[in-house]
């Protein structure tokens, strides 16, 4: 992002008579997570306070450890920033872990438990997009309105099992991490893990914090 093609912007906002107020940044830990190789472009929003030093910038995000934090200030060029935390605890959620190699059929194990919800939607996420589509093969089978999401599925595709979801017509979604937790809608009550995710902020940022 160049500072020329937002200041380009700016005007363009100042000739519509609009006030430029805050610069608002949500999922920030994602400059400090994705902007080394996934994603570059989001290190270089430090032009937002380069090339307007004036305008308040407020970064949000629910995953950040304190290295991360550190990145995301150092990145953005926050000047002695005000920094409000609060515990990653949620009493309000309840975990149950199960161990597969103690499980004759995890896959069986995984079809009752998502039977027990009732009609609640889930989401069982997967680490790999082929895994995806094997579990959910499987629920199907097991009379289970379900739908594997990934991004090796192309954009209709997506959008046509997040509608169907959201309307209830399906009520697991099998995903990978593509499937994100920004645009959940409040009926979400469960969120089920297929493996161990790689980091912990991955694994609470799964299930929408």
């Amino acid at each position: 992002m160049r500072c020329e093609f937002i200041r380009h912007i700016y005007v363009r906002i100042c000739h519509l008579c609009i006030v430029l107020t805050l610069f608002f940044l949500f999922q920030a830990h994602c400059i400090s997570s994705w902007g080394h190789d996934f994603r570059p472009s989001y290190r270089k929003l430090s032009s937002l306070r380069n090339c307007l030093p004036d305008v308040p910038i407020m970064a949000l995000t629910a995953t950040a450890a304190p290295k991360v934090q550190k990145d995301v200030i150092e990145s953005l060029c926050l000047q002695k920033p005000l920094v409000l935390k609060s515990s990653f605890n949620r009493p309000n959620i309840y975990y149950e872990v199960r161990y597969k190699d103690l499980l004759d059929d995890a896959y069986a194990d995984l079809s009752n438990v998502l039977k027990s919800f009732g009609d609640i939607c889930a989401i069982v996420y997967c680490l790999e997009r082929t895994l995806c589509d094997e579990l959910s093969a499987h629920l199907s089978k097991n009379g289970i309105l379900c739908a594997a999401y990934h991004a090796g599925l192309n954009n209709k595709l997506r959008s046509d099992v997040l509608d169907n979801w959201i309307s209830s017509k399906i009520q697991v979604v099998v995903a990978t991490v593509a499937f994100g937790t920004s645009s959940l809608p409040e009926i979400v009550m469960n969120f089920l893990l297929s493996s161990l995710f790689f980091c912990f902020e991955l694994f609470l940022c799964l299930h929408g914090y």
